[in-house]
């Protein structure tokens, strides 16, 4: 682990605009150098998100010649990490309606009852079947106990 020195990061804006750079003479191992950006999304449906390129020089005084390419994308609280390393998209931003976003995380009370009813029913049935059937077979017993 060492020092970078000279780093140049490069982020391409999703809709084609300038890309967005940041740079730092030194970082020490551990620190980083982050870009944080937000856009207005045009249409609804999957929105690519491009690759963040690093390059940066292992000693001082150096041009930058290490070439590192990030795929991570933070979308909210969540962290994805992109499949293929070399894939020029690293990822995609679902943009979808209030509508679609309410139903994909509504609570699922309704379903839940309709589970519970549906469950209850493939229970209660056979019990009251075997309660119904001991019944009879009681009242029989009972009869032929009477008969002897």
């Amino acid at each position: 682990q060492q020092t970078a020195h000279n780093v140049q990061l490069i982020d391409k804006h999703p809709q084609g605009e300038n890309p967005i750079t940041k740079s730092a003479d030194k970082l020490a191992n551990g620190e980083n150098v982050t870009i944080t950006y937000s856009f207005t999304p045009v249409e609804y449906g999957s929105t690519p998100i491009g690759v963040a390129e690093c390059t940066y020089s292992p000693t001082a005084g150096d041009e930058a010649t290490v070439k590192s390419i990030s795929n991570y994308v933070r979308e909210n609280r969540d962290l994805y990490l992109s499949e293929k390393y070399e894939n020029p998209v690293r990822d995609t931003i679902e943009v979808m309606t209030q509508e679609q976003y309410d139903r994909l995380f509504s609570s699922k009370v309704i379903e839940f009852l309709a589970y519970l009813f549906l469950s209850g029913v493939s229970v209660v049935v056979p019990y009251l079947l075997f309660k119904s059937k001991l019944s009879q077979v009681d009242t029989l017993l009972r009869e032929a106990k009477k008969k002897l």
